[in-house]
């Protein structure tokens, strides 16, 4: 891999736009640019190799627009990850007759996504990826990660029919100062599996972080077990009780959980989390029942948003634009402004009461809103990653990041969500028409964790969202195969059901599923559009328990028709060959 032609957008000290364009090396009176030499091993082929672009000098009062760096030598085989920006957007594999458009009509939900700065082409063939990607044919991958986005968010762009590669550089707002990277692109091949190449991959990540950040090695601890639990968002939603958190854990007790969150509801207000409203009279006291039962308590909190209501907004502690607008709470939104030391000291205070309350566990979500707009100088990444590094400092326990850019969140979470939020219905029709990315839909929940399958264990902890088996509209294959691929490629894996409102059948699948045995996710194949192949090794657990002890393959069929012998909307598992 080697850069080719490089541009640099930017505005001159006095307002002036201009353009640095050409191969690297780059000088103008303003603006320098300088690539290192690319590492690898030289004449191995598919060895890891980089590319990078530094900034060898700059003036005083220049602000950088947009940087777009073209990539060349680079195998692009058939296919495309094309791998959305936060936890909730919809990652899939395409092709060179696949379009992927933008959002329409729903224009208040584009903040959720990167629809207000990355541009669509809708045009075949031509897709994006943020932070990582990798192509692949049946002779194997070609893999791509930025080594860069703590600092500025990469995008790297494809046209496969044209097979160009190159990428693009999030620099608006930067005000650049001698030394500061811009572009830094992790490469290797291969003609085996995907893994080596990740693991590869990370490896180098988390050499560059703790070098640059201090962040310890590795950025996925071996975990001792895979841990589980329940959550009250899908069984009561907002409508969360202390009342009905208590009455669940008498039918918890028993099962080998690890922890028992309340999410949203508890709250008086968003934004306002130092108490509770007026269905909680005492969450310390909660957190110690919770415990008593034998399970960890945790709590779901949006530590860096307030709606107006909120005292925080009345303090004058949010920025003046929205990040949202919310059916739930009925209202829009606005971020915390963190470069207000009375908002960093806020969130510091937010993670001593819930410490003191005794909560191990904190679900952090909506994180993407530190990083709606660049400000101040520094770039939307730049600002993502201060304010995770802050929740890290300041939280409690194990942390959860949910809504987040997921190159900001590597090496600051012990969990993260790679998922949208699964739903009791199987797809959100409206907001499928709308083109929206970021909708609450099982099936774009599972397409978009089974293509992230290869970040669990390497670059993070996978959170796929919940399995549903109580009422909804979903049916008995949906539900199944909601439970088989969450409880599969969740490193982490919890659920919401009331247990004594399940039929038989389902209370004794949950009380069969816990404690999770430990697996090995060896490969995913997506066969055919939304079918998909999982080859899993497991653990032996029972005798009785076949689908256990042994090298299992699960096939699904997100699709409409019946293919390959599964119905739509199914799964099935069977014995590897």
């Amino acid at each position: 891999m080697r850069l080719g032609k490089v541009r640099l957008e930017y505005l001159a000290p006095g307002g002036g736009r201009r353009v640095l364009e050409g191969p690297p090396p780059l000088r103008d009176p303003w603006v320098a640019l300088d690539p290192l030499e690319p590492e690898g091993v030289a004449g191995t082929p598919g060895s890891p190799e980089e590319a990078d672009l530094r900034v060898a000098a700059a003036e005083k009062g220049v602000r950088l627009l947009r940087l777009v760096a073209e990539l060349e030598a680079v195998d692009l085989r058939e296919k495309f990850l094309a791998k959305g920006l936060g936890s909730w957007s919809e990652t899939r594999l395409l092709g060179p007759d696949d379009v992927l458009p933008g959002l329409r009509l729903a224009w208040f939900l584009a903040p959720y996504g990167d629809y207000p700065w990355v541009r669509y082409s809708a045009r075949p063939g031509v897709f994006h990826s943020h932070w990582l990607t990798y192509t692949a044919d049946r002779t194997g991958f070609t893999f791509l990660g930025s080594l860069n986005d703590h600092t500025a968010y990469t995008v790297f762009r494809v046209d496969l029919r044209r097979r160009r590669l190159w990428a693009e550089v999030d620099v608006e707002g930067l005000e650049p100062s001698p030394g500061d990277v811009l572009l830094r692109v992790f490469h290797a091949e291969s003609d085996g599996g995907l893994l080596p190449l990740v693991r590869a991959y990370a490896a180098r990540l988390g050499e560059v972080l703790a070098r640059e950040e201090g962040l310890p090695r590795p950025l996925v601890p071996a975990p001792d077990h895979r841990p589980a639990g329940w959550n009250s968002w899908y069984n009561y939603y907002r409508n969360v009780s202390e009342d009905a958190v208590r009455a669940e854990l008498d039918a918890l007790r028993g099962l080998s959980l690890d922890y028992v969150q309340v999410d949203d509801g508890w709250q008086k207000e968003i934004g306002d989390w130092l108490e509770p409203g007026p269905r909680f009279r005492d969450l310390g006291r909660l957190a110690a029942a919770i415990r008593e039962a034998g399970f960890v308590p945790g709590l779901w909190v949006a530590p860096l948003v307030a709606t107006p209501k909120s005292s925080v907004s009345g303090r004058g502690w949010v920025k003046p634009w929205r990040a949202g607008w919310n059916a739930s709470w009925g209202t829009s939104f606005r971020p915390l402004d963190l470069d207000r030391p009375e908002a960093r000291d806020y969130v510091r205070r937010v993670g001593e009461t819930l410490s003191r309350w005794g909560y191990g566990l904190v679900k952090a979500d909506f994180l993407y809103a530190a990083a709606v707009r660049p400000w101040g100088g520094r770039t939307r990444a730049t600002r993502m990653r201060q304010a995770m590094r802050l929740l890290r400092e300041a939280l409690p326990g194990r942390l959860l990041a949910c809504g987040v850019p997921l190159a900001s969140a590597v090496g600051c979470c012990d969990y993260a969500r790679l998922g949208g939020d699964t739903t009791p219905y199987w797809e959100f029709r409206l907001l499928r028409f709308c083109r929206y990315r970021e909708r609450p839909s099982t099936v774009a929940a599972l397409r978009t964790v089974l293509g992230r399958w290869f970040m669990d264990g390497t670059l993070f902890v996978l959170d796929p969202d919940v399995f549903i088996l109580g009422p909804g509209s979903l049916s008995p294959a949906e539900r199944r195969t909601l439970y088989d691929v969450t409880t599969t490629v969740g490193g982490l894996v919890s659920f919401s059901d009331s247990l004594a409102r399940l039929d038989p059948e389902s209370l004794e699948l949950v009380h069969r599923t816990f404690p999770l045995p430990s697996r090995r996710l060896l490969d995913v194949v997506e066969e055919e559009r939304d079918l998909f192949r999982m080859t899993v090794e497991w653990e032996a657990r029972a005798e009785a328990d076949t689908a256990r002890g042994t090298t299992r393959i699960l096939s699904v069929n997100l699709g409409d028709e019946p293919r390959s012998g599964l119905g739509p909307h199914s799964s099935a598992w069977e014995a590897v060959p």
